[in-house]
């Protein structure tokens, strides 16, 4: 019997099913036949399944099973196994899908003993049993990062902030991530920013990069490649995508290090409590100032 499946398809990427078939034969019945697995050279126990076979069959036309047949050799009683198959759901909407596990297996019927001549001789007798499981599987969308977005400008000739945003627009976690900027004409260095880091499904992180552009520079939007890399949650695989942030240069002059909104981006979400908490202590502090200066103009003009 099949006693579990793991693994889901992936959306347009060769993905792996794992399917765990265990012996339901009982641990007893197999000690009634005196026999042990590896006591068993002699081929006596009938409760162990022989020369297993196992083949996933598609449902469905869309989803197509890249593994062939697999070998599972033999299980005794109470023992399981754990096949792997390979599949690719091509244009395949997301939801749960109907398969099917064939399995192909002998099992010792009978043993017959003949005595001729003197000579005793042990016929075994092997049946052979084909059966179709049935079982399921889930296509999801996986993980699937984008660049959505950067904000910041470079001056020609000098460094400055520019911070990216990338979202996670699938359905599985992606770990590990790390993003590769890398520079090209009039773009000269990049000094990338956090890494190893996890985006869950819908959320979306900011990440800055110095950047150091040519002095010579002709104002206009320029395209800055980004490599960025993942692992999926399901099997660990490491993926990698190509973006690009479009970044605008100005004449020399402007530093997108008085950007307010790279430096924001930049923040933590405790470092921003403080910084705001600062701002209404600056604030305060001039509205203070404000009132005492007041205070003393409406004196002196009494004094006079």
């Amino acid at each position: 019997m099949i006693s579990s499946v793991y693994g889901d398809l992936e959306q347009d990427r060769p993905s792996s099913v794992f399917v765990v078939v265990k012996n339901n034969a009982s641990v007893s019945e197999s000690v009634a036949n005196s026999v042990s697995k590896e006591q068993d050279e002699f081929g006596l126990n009938k409760g162990n399944a022989r020369s297993i076979t196992a083949e996933l069959i598609s449902q469905d036309d869309r989803i197509q099973i890249l593994s062939g047949p697999q070998v599972a050799g033999l299980l005794a009683g109470g023992e399981n196994t754990t096949l792997q198959f390979m599949a690719l759901a091509e244009g395949v909407p997301l939801g749960i899908y109907p398969q099917e596990l064939r399995l192909n297996y002998s099992w010792l019927s009978d043993v017959t003993v003949s005595e001729e001549d003197g000579t005793i001789d042990f016929i075994f007798n092997y049946m052979d049993e084909s059966i179709g499981l049935p079982l399921q599987v889930k296509v999801m969308m996986g993980p699937r990062i984008e660049l959505s977005g950067q904000e910041g400008s470079v001056a020609s000739g000098e460094d400055a902030l520019l911070v990216i945003t990338l979202t996670n627009r699938g359905d599985e976690t992606a770990r590990d991530l790390q993003v590769q900027a890398r520079p090209t004409s009039p773009f000269l260095m990049v000094e990338n920013g956090n890494e190893n880091m996890s985006i869950s499904p819908g959320e979306s992180i900011d990440l800055g990069f110095s950047i150091f552009t040519d002095e010579n520079a002709t104002a206009g939007y320029y395209a800055l490649p980004c490599s960025i890399t993942y692992q999926d949650e399901q099997d660990g695989e490491i993926r990698r995508e190509e973006g690009s942030a479009l970044v605008y240069v100005s004449d020399r002059g402007y530093s997108s290090r008085l950007d307010l909104y790279g430096f924001l981006g930049l923040l933590g979400a405790a470092e921003l409590v403080w910084f705001v908490l600062f701002l209404l202590l600056l604030l305060l502090l001039l509205a203070g100032g404000l009132w005492l200066k007041r205070r003393l103009l409406r004196k002196r003009r009494w004094v006079r």
